[in-house]
């Protein structure tokens, strides 16, 4: 089942023009517009835009495997660690 919240504004005045905080309130008394999120979705269209205009295509092909940079001069070798490692580890 999607649970999903919207809100419509007007984009001159900012003001509201719907809020359905989910999908019935009757049985899920929680409003989806209101809720703490994490801002991984918010900034992306940003990471994908600035990606675009340094020369990326939307079909390029990043592997997720660990690499370590040594190219850093001032400090320690550098090894990016993904989230479920970080917990895992």
């Amino acid at each position: 089942m999607l649970n999903a919240g919207v809100v419509v504004m007007e984009n001159k005045t900012g003001a509201v023009k719907a809020w359905v905080g989910g999908i019935d309130y009757r049985f899920f008394k929680y409003d989806y517009c209101m809720a703490s999120r994490q801002t991984g979705s918010t900034f992306k269209p940003f990471i994908y835009l600035a990606a675009l205009e340094n020369g990326y295509s939307p079909t390029d092909y990043f592997s997720a495997e660990e690499q370590t940079y040594d190219e850093m001069t001032d400090g320690p070798r550098a090894t990016p660690v993904t989230g479920t490692r970080a917990i895992t580890t």
